[in-house]
């Protein structure tokens, strides 16, 4: 499937926030070479990928509600407020925030920039058993994180932080807080 950008108009079959325009223009600005060398393929995955993380580690916990029962994502929403004023946000728009940390995600996914060095996955499935937890620290602001482990059990299914899109992401999310950084069942 070709990648299908989200406008705030409840595109059909859409499968992306952001299309490789804004991300060349955004990663162009702030120099980040691996991305401008990446082919354009790469670049779509990269950006279907990230949406795709998006959606699934924080589309139900997004501010506001979605518009209705047929859209592909999470945005467009209704009832979301501007987080910094309280503001009604617009029921036909997607934050810029959101596009803007689409586009961060999609970097970490295309690693070399090459099809054939692979892409990275964001969520990590170490080979790490549920019933190997001793005892597990984590901080939220400042990403800090501890864990012990025994011997034996089910695998699990880690979230490494990503300190830009994530503090991007954060605050239009119910509560403002990102949650999820713990290990859970995969």
């Amino acid at each position: 499937m070709a990648l299908t950008k989200e406008d705030g108009t409840i595109v059909t079959d859409a499968n992306a926030y952001a299309d490789v325009a804004d991300a060349d223009a955004y990663q162009t600005d702030r120099g980040r070479q691996a991305w401008i060398d990446a082919d354009a393929a790469v670049k779509a995955a990269a950006l279907v990928r990230a949406t795709d993380y998006i959606e699934t580690r924080f589309g139900r916990r997004f501010i506001g509600e979605p518009l209705g029962d047929v859209q592909e994502l999470a945005w467009p929403r209704q009832l979301a407020v501007y987080p910094r004023t309280g503001n009604a946000f617009p029921t036909d728009e997607v934050p810029e925030d959101v596009l803007n940390a689409t586009i961060l995600y999609a970097q970490e996914t295309i690693g070399a920039g090459l099809v054939e060095s692979g892409m990275t996955e964001l969520a990590i499935t170490p080979e790490i058993d549920s019933s190997n937890v001793k005892s597990k620290k984590e901080k939220v602001d400042v990403l800090e994180e501890s864990t012990e482990f025994f011997e034996g059990g089910a695998t699990l299914r880690t979230i490494q932080p990503f300190p830009e899109a994530d503090r991007l992401i954060r605050t239009w999310l119910k509560g403002g807080g990102l949650g999820g950084l713990t290990a859970r069942a995969g």
